[in-house]
């Protein structure tokens, strides 16, 4: 596998064999376009992920292939996931380890392009010496995934703060339309401490169904969930539903993150 020495405050260095820097689905200026002025104020950090990944060599996993990355820094309290291809989909597992039979966080995602809607969310580490990100590509070999996985050392909570919040209860579904001028979404889901188990899919037009992501995370207050979903195109919908039982509910937030100039 491939390990990622870590440095305290140092970024992050891979030691395998770095796939070109142009590698397509990264940085794409479109899907990180100046935010108007009419996007609520938890938007302004919209350049997160590109300040803290885009900087980093992406790592090819073939499919069947895992990749680990490691990180063995007591301060590390967070870190950033994205993943993309060159067109094909992605179908992938990420885990984070964190010790001995250990799994606080695990997820299954599936995406129909990943190159026009690569995968990027935030895993937090708290309270541990040593992390490892597991990314196993379970898709066919000839469709392999681009993963870039980096420590965010200098952490702010404001990564969650979201205006407006949702309480689902076990089973309960969450759907939230999007005008087409907005071309990425930020998903936050939460609990009050208990375990977290969700299902969030981008819909295109009636029921087309885009993306989805599996999440399941052991305590939901201390390990948030964030994502940012690409959404080209019309009519887009993200659906996030409370995959847990009653008595587990799931605070979700779902809102525009970019939106494109239009002509006003």
């Amino acid at each position: 596998g491939a390990f990622m020495a870590q440095t305290p405050k140092a970024k992050p260095v891979v030691s395998l064999a770095a796939v070109p820097a142009d590698a397509e689905g990264f940085g794409s200026s479109a899907l990180w376009a100046s935010p108007m002025s009419n996007v609520p104020a938890t938007v302004s950090n919209e350049m997160y992920f590109t300040k803290n990944l885009d900087t980093l060599p992406p790592v090819m996993i073939q499919g069947g292939a895992l990749r680990t990355w490691s990180f063995t820094d007591p301060e590390l309290e967070r870190v950033l996931v994205s993943m993309s291809t060159e067109g094909r989909h992605i179908n992938a597992n990420i885990k984070l380890c964190q010790g001995p039979d250990n799994t606080p966080q695990t997820m299954d995602i599936t995406i129909g392009k990943g190159m026009i809607r690569p995968f990027k969310c935030v895993i937090e580490t708290p309270r541990s010496e040593t992390s490892a990100i597991f990314i196993r590509n379970v898709g066919p070999l000839e469709y392999p995934i681009m993963a870039r996985v980096g420590a965010d050392m200098a952490v702010t909570e404001d990564v969650y703060e979201m205006n407006d919040e949702y309480t689902l209860q076990g089973g309960a579904i969450y759907s939230v339309p999007f005008a087409a001028t907005v071309s990425s979404v930020k998903v936050v889901l939460k609990t009050d401490g208990r375990p977290l188990r969700a299902k969030v899919e981008l819909i295109q037009g009636p029921n087309s169904i885009k993306e989805t992501i599996e999440i399941y995370t052991e305590d939901g207050l201390e390990r948030p969930f964030c994502t940012i979903i690409s959404t080209p195109g019309i009519e887009n919908t993200v659906r996030v539903e409370n995959a847990g039982s009653m008595e587990f509910p799931v605070i979700a937030s779902v809102e525009p993150y970019v939106i494109e100039a239009d002509d006003y």
